[in-house]
């Protein structure tokens, strides 16, 4: 009797454990891609915001030479109409 009590409680250890190396391995890859897809995801939103923060720079100098480009054009047709008037 004590030795098909015994086999029983190895068969039922062995199947913890096995049950719980299958959790183990479960829990395992399931933070592996859970850290695998929030590594992409901040870095595509490293890159996202990098791509705009440039965009929005060049943007700005645009912008800012588009207003020197016409503030010169204006000051350029001043003295040509002072020097044609005067």
């Amino acid at each position: 009797m004590r030795t098909v009590t015994l086999y029983y409680s190895q068969k039922h250890l062995y199947q913890s454990l096995y049950r719980n190396c299958y959790y183990y391995y479960y829990y395992y890859y399931y933070y592996y891609f859970y850290y695998y897809n929030n590594y992409y995801y901040y870095y595509y939103y490293y890159y996202y915001y990098y791509y705009y923060y440039y965009y929005y720079y060049f943007y700005y100098y645009y912008y800012y030479y588009y207003y020197y480009y016409y503030y010169y054009y204006y000051y350029y047709n001043y003295y040509y109409y002072y020097y044609y008037y005067s």
